[in-house]
This record gives structure tokens, C-alpha cells and sequence, in this order.
């Protein structure tokens, strides 16, 4: 029998899929973000006098990325959760700490085979 708490370590083993889609998804937040930011400023602080339309073009782009940008995060879940995990200095720790975890239930099961 397996204890719970290996149990819910095997979980995230299999969840791993989403948990690397997530935080990909995450980094292109914060990268389109970082792009929508200094679209706004470029378009803010250097105005187009002669072709005022092209400021504001370049604003409404911005409004819309980083729009498209935070549906896509309601769209794909709730990625702080997966970020804030990834992002903590533990995560090479956990995934050792599970792959050692996945060695030991096969050497038990090894064990018990016949």
C-alpha cells in the first residue's frame, strides 16, 4: 500500500505536464508584458506630431497584448500557483527528492514481484 503522501507526490509527478506548460505560458506573460510596457512608453514619451494616429496605434497594440495576455491567463488556469512553486529555490530539491521517490516504489515493487 502505498502511503498518502507518496501518493500525492505520484500526482505531481503526473501533473508535471501542465505544471512545464504553465510556467511556459508564464514566461510569455511576463515577456509580452515587458514588450506591452515599452510599446506604452515608446509611444507616450516620443508622440508623433505629424502622424498622431500612429501614437495611438501603437497605444491601443499595447492595451490589446497585454489584454490578450491576461484572458489567455484566465484561459489556461491559475499559473501563479505553478510559478510561485517553480520559482522557489526548492524546485531542483523536489524534483530530486521525487525521482528518488519513483526509484524507491520500484525497487519495493521489485522486491514483492515473484
Amino acid at each position: 500500500m502505498i502511503p498518502s503522501e507518496t501518493r500525492a507526490e505520484l500526482e505531481a509527478v503526473r501533473a508535471s505536464g501542465r505544471y512545464r506548460s504553465m510556467i511556459r505560458y508564464f514566461r510569455g506573460f511576463w515577456l509580452s508584458f515587458i514588450i506591452g510596457v515599452l510599446l506604452a512608453v515608446a509611444s507616450l514619451a516620443y508622440p508623433q506630431p505629424h502622424r498622431p494616429e500612429l501614437s495611438y496605434a501603437i497605444l491601443a497594440a499595447t492595451i490589446l497584448l497585454l489584454l490578450l495576455t491576461a484572458l489567455l491567463g484566465l484561459v489556461k488556469g491559475r499559473p501563479t500557483n505553478a510559478f510561485v512553486t517553480a520559482a522557489g529555490g526548492d524546485a531542483r530539491e523536489r524534483s530530486l527528492r521525487i525521482s528518488l521517490l519513483r526509484e524507491a516504489i520500484v525497487r519495493d515493487l521489485l522486491k514483492k514481484a515473484p
